[in-house]
């Protein structure tokens, strides 16, 4: 006790009282010469910290999947927009009809096709 009484620390004990499993903390205060004793339910204190880390792991979880939705939206966005740009470099504007860069591009399969 002398240990605790000359140290400005707190002291932390797992004890039971009274049939539960309890954190003591112990501290002297030398100003005025009194003993600070706390006693807290390790089942309370376990159930608070479990609380925090559940509504932190389902902030987490909607943050990832809000954050997987906006990539997959922008990433279906974009592609929209390729096969666009490739429609319109492989199609006349005016009549819809598929022009002279399209031709080279395929026509080794449609000779392939059909041989």
């Amino acid at each position: 006790m002398e240990d605790i009484r000359n140290c400005s620390e707190f002291y932390t004990i797992n004890t039971i009282h009274n049939n539960e499993n309890v954190i003591t903390t112990i501290k002297h205060d030398k100003k005025f010469e009194l003993w600070i004793i706390s006693h807290t339910s390790k089942h309370a204190v376990i159930d608070t910290f479990l609380d925090v880390v559940e509504a932190y792991a389902t902030t987490l979880i909607i943050f990832l999947i809000v954050l997987f939705l906006l990539f997959k939206y922008i990433a279906n966005a974009e592609e929209r927009k390729r096969q666009e740009l490739l429609y319109q470099a492989n199609h006349d504007t005016l009549t819809g009809l598929p022009n002279r860069n399209y031709m080279v591009n395929n026509i080794h399969k449609w000779i392939n096709k059909k041989k």
